[in-house]
């Protein structure tokens, strides 16, 4: 049961002045502590807004709640070094499709291309050089490297944005 479902619950039992006020303090104690702790973390306040509204963009809904809160918690829940795995799996996968367009083979998806652009991004696949298909392979971001470097960042931005 949510708070909000508790508290209305809570407040159509009570019957008298006593038990009202008593009820009204806890609330105003629940709502004041919630705002102590946004503003005490106002970085992750500001990034969770932003990854939230990355979110939103994607689904064009217009509800908050339960479908961004669940990708929200299924964001978080995620061990760091994941969040780390991840980050290094998409800068080498962009790295990889930077080679690709450079042999000039089209990087969007098999299954959207048209049977002339399959054929032609075979044919080009038959020309990349060793060197390209070692980088492919092999990526070229190592995830020590990339956890250095986001930590620094982080660091970084703790240190100049901190309140």
């Amino acid at each position: 049961m949510s708070i909000e479902k508790s508290i209305s619950w809570l407040s159509k039992r009570l019957k008298n002045e006593y038990d009202i006020k008593a009820l009204n303090e806890i609330i105003n104690w629940v709502n004041d502590t919630g705002i102590i702790n946004v503003n005490a973390n106002l970085l992750f306040a500001k990034l969770f807004i932003s990854k939230l509204n990355d979110i939103k963009q994607h689904d064009f809904g217009s509800e908050v709640y339960p479908v961004n809160q669940k990708a929200m918690t299924n964001i978080l829940k995620l061990d760091l070094d994941e969040h780390y795995k991840q980050f290094q799996e998409t800068l080498n996968t962009n790295y990889r499709r930077e080679i690709l367009e450079q042999n000039g083979i089209n990087s969007k998806p098999d299954c959207i291309k048209t049977e002339h652009e399959l054929e032609f991004d075979e044919l080009m696949i038959k020309n990349i050089s060793k060197e390209d298909i070692k980088k492919i392979k092999s990526g070229l971001y190592e995830l020590d490297e990339v956890k250095d470097r986001l930590n620094n960042m982080i660091s970084n931005a703790l240190l100049k944005y901190q309140v």
